[in-house]
């Protein structure tokens, strides 16, 4: 069995995407494939049940049998440091007692790590350290500018080797086009000079890295007032309109594809909005609407949104919402395939795994 646990420079580099689209790539080569994300952080509460979002996305994609709950042993890292404070427990066992029941009868297990390569270190849980309790090899998913992401490996070869868990190698997502045309050739001479396999660039896409009306209303718990067939628009960015009218269209008009932050009362700026590309309407302070800017936002099919907090927590709140893949986002998961078949090396990371 391969087991490959993947892990990344920094948060949001995209190692769920090049997760799943390595074991949909091995399960369509016959492979039976597990998943395991032993600490959890994007956290689902559902019907009293808790689980991981990615835990549940390879779940559906992948058809595993295997509940979201049992693909973690813990979803609040910070409580569990302060658990372990007052009551020691042996997660080490734990994990290894979790990952022999979901690696049972599998020929590839993808085991995801937290938001960064040394989360889960004071426990014995980071990612090198989990590499070397149930076996495998290490996978760095990397982004940003080409001296940021060499630096940055490097770090984590020299952090890999300290700890004792074998690297397989770096694949670097969302890369520019400057990265994958003009700085190829010496990204990978700078990768082979300490040690590393380089297994190729997945190119930026909007569609991958965008939010959603949807994602709105399950952070904020906003009320859909109108407009629920666009909930799975993309928005190119979010303009808080806490401005005078003129301006607020002025600048509307500059930015395609917006989702605009408003209070309740201005009529004027929610149907002068819905004349310009805007794509959602947040609606702040518990006021709601016009029923005028309800009918045009249902006959557009734009998004009307009612959240419980002002205008600037609002806008606070959704610059934080990080964008989240779906099971039923058939065409996202599509492209996630695409790309990591075209752009990434997989025979050949699947020979330096063995």
């Amino acid at each position: 069995m391969r087991t490959i646990l993947i892990t990344s420079t920094k948060r949001l580099a995209g190692k769920s995407t090049v997760g799943l689209g390595l074991c949909m790539w091995a399960r369509k080569k016959g492979e039976k494939v597990g998943y395991f994300k032993p600490l959890g952080d994007r956290v689902v509460r559902k019907d009293e049940r808790m689980y991981d979002h990615d835990a549940h996305l390879f779940k559906e994609v992948l058809g595993l049998s295997e509940s979201e709950e049992k693909m973690s042993i813990a979803h609040d890292y910070k409580g569990l440091l302060r658990d372990t404070s007052e009551h020691p427990k042996d997660y080490v066992g734990e994990l290894r007692k979790r990952f022999e029941e979901l690696s049972g009868g599998k020929d590839l297990m993808v085991v995801e790590g937290a938001h960064s390569l040394a989360c889960g270190a004071y426990l014995g849980l980071s990612a090198p350290e989990i590499v070397k309790h149930v076996g495998g090899m290490v996978l760095v998913v990397a982004t940003g500018s080409s001296e940021e992401v060499v630096d940055r490996v490097a770090m984590a070869k020299a952090y890999l080797n300290h700890v004792g868990a074998p690297m397989l190698g770096v694949v670097v997502n969302k890369a520019t086009e400057q990265q994958i045309s003009r700085e190829n050739t010496m990204l990978v001479k700078l990768f082979g000079d300490i040690g590393v396999e380089f297994f190729g660039f997945l190119p930026e896409r909007k569609s991958l890295s965008r939010i959603t009306p949807r994602d709105i209303v399950e952070v904020l718990e906003a009320e859909i007032l109108a407009g629920d067939k666009g909930l799975d628009t993309l928005l190119e960015r979010v303009v808080v309109g806490a401005m005078g009218f003129e301006a607020a269209m002025k600048r509307l008009r500059t930015i395609p594809g917006n989702a605009i932050i408003t209070g309740g009362d201005r009529t004027d700026l929610q149907l002068g909005a819905l004349e310009t590309s805007s794509r959602c309407l947040i609606l702040t302070g518990g006021i709601f609407p016009a029923p005028t800017v309800l009918r045009e936002a249902e006959q557009r099919g734009v998004p009307v949104l009612l959240v419980p907090y002002d205008t600037f927590s609002a806008a606070e709140r959704i610059e934080k919402i990080t964008p989240r893949i779906r099971p039923e986002e058939t065409s996202k998961i599509e492209e996630i395939e695409r790309l990591v078949l075209e752009f990434v090396e997989l025979d050949r990371l699947w020979g330096v795994s063995s």
